[in-house]
């Protein structure tokens, strides 16, 4: 037998998340919303249009012309991305309503190559949504709630993106509602015949140059605008893990993770 001893030396870098964009509707007038994240106003400041108000921190969304539209190519290049948000929701929410939609609409009006959240679908369910192709609907991934989201009020509401990973992931108030697999580079069926990836994630290459991002307005134009006030809205360029989201939930909305979270 041979008997030794060795030292090691252990160095844990924490995992900080990665937020890039920040929208906390703080402004009590004006038709457009800062991106609070150091560096990035006016560049990817959000617009308010038709029947928004501002007031109290939120943005009220009326459900009719209101909605608010985030600037071109936000999530371009991301290899994952992770959405969060805090929301009082409409009792009853307008059916098909989205909460957020990242991605294209063709001259149709049909939504393609797409991320979304609707929290009140046709079949009465609260999901977030991953779409290929066009129309998306036709090749989409759902994780999904078996109940809506109707009348919660400062709901947080995190969609997790992961294809490196291979899922995607939907938590309401800290605690995981839902989660699917997610196509990887190796066997995405509309990937698969196209252009090589260049080791971008499958989220890189179906969203693009991600010419069309809102809250409150769907891709689809023959669905409703969304009955609600927002509170807060965050968009990171990595996956938070399940004890972040928890974390971020007991903070509530004007908290950040942390003392070094910030764009990088």
């Amino acid at each position: 037998a041979f008997n030794s001893t060795n030292t090691l030396t252990l160095t844990v870098t924490p995992v900080v998340p990665n937020l890039m964009h920040r929208y906390s509707f703080t402004e009590t007038s004006g038709s457009t919303s800062a991106d609070l994240v150091a560096g990035n106003s006016p560049t990817w400041d959000a617009a308010l249009v038709g029947g928004v108000t501002l007031g109290g921190g939120q943005a009220a969304l009326d459900g009719s012309s209101g909605y608010v539209q985030l600037p071109a190519g936000i999530l371009t290049g991301l290899n994952e991305v992770t959405i969060e948000t805090w929301a009082t929701f409409g009792s009853p929410i307008n059916t098909l309503a989205n909460l957020f939609a990242f991605g294209n609409a063709d001259a149709s009006g049909n939504g393609e190559n797409y991320i979304t959240m609707q929290p009140h679908t046709g079949g009465g369910t609260a999901q977030i949504n991953f779409g290929q192709g066009d129309p998306g609907n036709a090749g989409e991934r759902d994780a999904v709630l078996n109940t809506t989201l109707d009348g919660q009020t400062s709901m947080q509401v995190v969609a997790v993106y992961h294809p490196l990973a291979g899922y995607e992931a939907f938590y309401t108030n800290g605690v995981l509602a839902a989660s699917i697999s997610m196509f990887n580079n190796l066997i995405d069926p509309v990937a698969s015949a196209g252009p090589t990836f260049n080791n971008a994630s499958i989220l890189a290459y179906t969203l693009g140059a991600d010419p069309g991002n809102y809250i409150g307005v769907s891709l689809y134009s023959t669905d409703p605008t969304l009955n609600a006030s927002i509170d807060e809205f965050r968009i990171y360029g990595s996956a938070l893990t399940a004890s972040q989201i928890m974390a971020d939930h007991a903070l509530g909305p004007n908290q950040l993770l942390g003392t070094s979270t910030s764009a990088s």
